[in-house]
């Protein structure tokens, strides 16, 4: 529950400028989303994972960096006063891709998800009740060929964007782990990790080449043998202790904190 407390000019320098904001923008499909993530008891912070429908997942819209924005406004009066999410971006030229983004994926209720260039966290904009839709204009002429795309609630909520500190699920996993190992690489960055099943049932004891506060999410198996599992203890720390199986269809998502030169515990964030 949330605390009435100070706050305070932020310590990290230039924490006002703007930019600061990878070039992908992540977008969701209402109708193809199982489950959305749960907040914090303060009402801004999601450690949980989207989850989506069996075969469907995320899409990714490159937009000219400086262009992108995400905000939120104010509007109703007295008690009736809540927020609107919005964002936008420009991506250039006119290819056939990003036609058939744009006459496809108008008029669908969405989420979208921005990610920093200086964080693991994500801002995710929409709700279950107030998702997205998009509108686009486009300019093909002597100076410029682009279409600039718009983002903004389709309703009031009375939920501000959310700080998402899960993974996005999309269709191509960052990396797929062999059958019987007990460790494997995040070298590839944040995101999902296939695990794969084995005739032994292995057990995963740490992750290598991790960032400090990535978030990295383990995908149960898709088929094979023995599901491999992931205890408490070695190197990671688990709810309630409590060990993970990676059965098909569960995921486990950790956050790495470096606690030592060379020394690394991965802690739960959600399971599934």
């Amino acid at each position: 529950m949330y605390t009435d407390v100070n706050v305070e000019k932020p310590a990290a320098p230039g924490a006002g400028s703007g930019g600061n904001k990878k070039d992908l923008i992540t977008i969701f499909d209402k109708a193809d989303v199982l489950s959305f993530p749960a907040r914090d008891s303060k009402g801004v912070v999601s450690t949980e994972n989207i989850v989506m429908k069996p075969g469907k997942y995320g899409i990714q819209v490159y937009g000219q960096i400086e262009t992108i924005n995400d905000g939120y406004t104010v509007e109703g009066d007295g008690d009736a006063r809540a927020f609107l999410h919005n964002s936008g971006f420009s991506h250039p030229g006119n290819q056939k891709e990003i036609m058939e983004f744009t006459q496809n994926w108008l008029n669908r209720d969405v989420y979208l998800g921005i990610e920093k260039c200086d964080s693991n966290d994500k801002i995710l904009l929409g709700t279950p009740c107030a998702p997205l839709r998009m509108s686009v204009e486009h300019t093909d002429n002597n100076e410029a060929t682009a279409s600039a795309f718009t983002f903004e609630s389709i309703t009031k909520t009375s939920k501000l964007p959310c700080i998402y500190q899960g993974t996005f699920p999309l269709a191509d996993v960052k990396d797929t782990v062999i059958a019987g190992a007990t460790t494997f690489s995040v070298a590839n960055g944040e995101g999902e990790y296939q695990l794969t099943g084995d005739v032994g049932a292995a057990a995963i004891t740490t992750i290598t080449n991790a960032e400090h506060n990535g978030v990295y999410t383990m995908l149960g198996i898709v088929s094979g043998a023995t599901a491999p599992t992931v205890p408490s203890g070695n190197d990671f720390i688990l709810k309630d202790g409590a060990t993970w199986t990676a059965t098909g269809g569960s995921k486990l998502t950790v956050r790495a904190f470096q606690d030592g030169v060379g020394s690394w515990k991965f802690i739960e964030l959600s399971r599934s």
